[in-house]
Parts: C-alpha cells; structure tokens; sequence
C-alpha cells in the first residue's frame, strides 16, 4: 500500500525535488555551452566518443527535468525516474570504463576502438536476431513489407561487415581484441554476448577509479524497477527520499564523469573543473 505524505514530509520532498530540478538545469546550462565549443572543431585520439557519451548525459538531464514536475506530484512515478538514472549510470560505467583503454599519446587508440566495437557487437548479435522473428510476426499478422529477408539480411551484412568474420558471424571479443595492447588485456573475459556492467565496474575497480563504484551499486538498484517483481512493488510504494538522496548522487557521479571527458577532450575552457566543482558542491550539500 502506497504510504501517504505527512505535511512536513511534503515539504520536504518538494523542496528537494525544487533542488534537483535547479541543479539539472544549471547543468543543462554548462552542458550546452561547453558542448558547443567542440563544433567544427577536430578531437584528438578518438576522444569524440567520449563527448558523445556526455552529449547523451544532456538529453538525460533535460528529461530528468521534464519527469521530476510529474514525480513531485506522484512519488510512485519514480519508477520512470529511476530508469532514466539507471541509463545515466551504465553511461559513466561505459566512459569510465572505455577511458582504461584510452591512451592520450596513440594516435590511432586501436584498443580503444576494439571496446567499442565489442560494445557495438551486442546491439548487432540483437539485431540480427529480431530481424528474423520481427520478418515472421509480419507475415503472420499480414503486414506488407517493403524487403524481403534475404535483402535485410544484405543491409545488415552491409552495416555490420567490419565486424564479421570470414564465416560471416559477428566478430568475438577475442577476435576484436587482436590488436589491443597486451599490457591493458589483464582481466578482461574473452567470451560472452557482452560486457556487463558488473565486468566494467570491476575493471574500473582495478585499474583506479573506484570511486566510480557508486554508479554500479546504484544501477543494481535502479535495475530493480525495469521488471516487475514482488520487491520492486514496495520500492515503487516506499516513501520517495531514499531516490531523491540517490538521485542527487547519480548525478555527482555524473559530473565527476563529465570532468574527465573534458579533460581527455581537452575543452578549449579553462574553468570547466571550477565550474563543476561548483554544481557538484551545491548539489550534494543539499542531501550529504
């Protein structure tokens, strides 16, 4: 049963989602205009990827944004909240874990690239499947379709062929890995349809960067309102603060990220590390 709000709860939860949306938006802000400063202008050493990872941070805070006017009128919508978090952390998983790759002296990366296109691998091996069910569930349903299989088969071959092998399947991790420093390969799983979020936290773990652990730990949590569950069901009804506290440190970890993809990007502005230091201090001294 969904627990009511006293009226000094609701205040409280309103001002810290007053808070949240304040810190989102000045976040959004800095976002778009140290974003804008890379336009038209060359990365170095693949470091793009990494800005397409924080160019996706902004599409999350802006649509925190729009969800959190919706969560302060019914707390039981953090189930919405929470999954856009959870992508917000596998997002700093991926960078941080994509940045032990990264080495700032290679001009080609190719260990960098390898992770990426074993990370690439996974939305193929999905593709490739769902083509064929989704082609049969049409002519079941007779739907027309414009292709035939044979001719999506052609245009995902087409889309895919720097990742198969000779035999025409997608690449393994070991066969994408040819190339990658043998220095860097310790730890790494050479099988598996693909890299779980639980194998980049415990490389980032190990190669420094535990204090990004906090965005595997929360993403657990997070994970438990993608399915429908017994347990999920309390946690919907549960009283909104437990998400708000995590909330507001999902999106420290977030900024934490941010600097150092503009660190590896090397942003033109010189102040971005003070001006991150500020929103993460007046994010987190809100819920500490």
């Amino acid at each position: 049963m969904t627990s009511l709000l006293t009226e000094q709860e609701k205040v409280r939860f309103y001002k810290e989602i007053e808070t949240l949306k304040q810190s989102l938006e000045n976040i959004l802000e800095f976002s778009a205009s140290n974003l804008i400063l890379f336009n038209g202008r060359q990365t170095e050493n693949f470091s793009s990827y990494f800005l397409d990872i924080f160019a996706r941070f902004r599409y999350n805070c802006e649509g925190l944004i729009n969800l959190l006017n919706a969560f302060k009128e019914d707390y039981r919508l953090k189930i919405c909240v929470n999954l856009l978090l959870r992508s917000i952390c596998s997002d700093v998983l991926t960078a941080i874990y994509l940045l032990t790759f990264y080495d700032k002296d290679d001009l080609e990366n190719k260990s960098l690239k390898n992770e990426l296109d074993i990370i690439s691998t996974e939305f193929l091996r999905s593709m490739k499947k769902t083509m064929v069910e989704d082609h049969e569930l049409l002519k079941i349903h007779n739907i027309s379709q414009s292709l035939s299989i044979e001719e999506k088969r052609e245009s995902f071959n087409n889309v895919a062929k720097k990742l198969l092998n000779e035999e025409g399947e997608i690449k393994s991790r070991s066969q994408l890995r040819l190339t990658t420093k043998e220095e860097i390969k310790d730890g790494l799983k050479t099988n598996g349809p693909f890299i779980t979020e639980e194998e980049k936290y415990i490389r980032i773990k190990n190669k420094g960067f535990a204090q990004f652990g906090f965005s595997f730990t929360v993403f657990k949590y997070y994970s438990q309102f993608q399915h429908f569950n017994l347990v999920s069901k309390e946690l919907i009804e549960n009283k909104p603060f437990h998400d708000t506290f995590l909330m507001a440190f999902t999106i420290d970890q977030m900024l934490m990220t941010m600097d150092l993809i503009l660190q590896v990007a090397k942003s033109s502005n010189s102040n971005f590390r003070e001006e991150i230091k500020i929103l993460r201090d007046n994010l987190v001294e809100n819920f500490a």
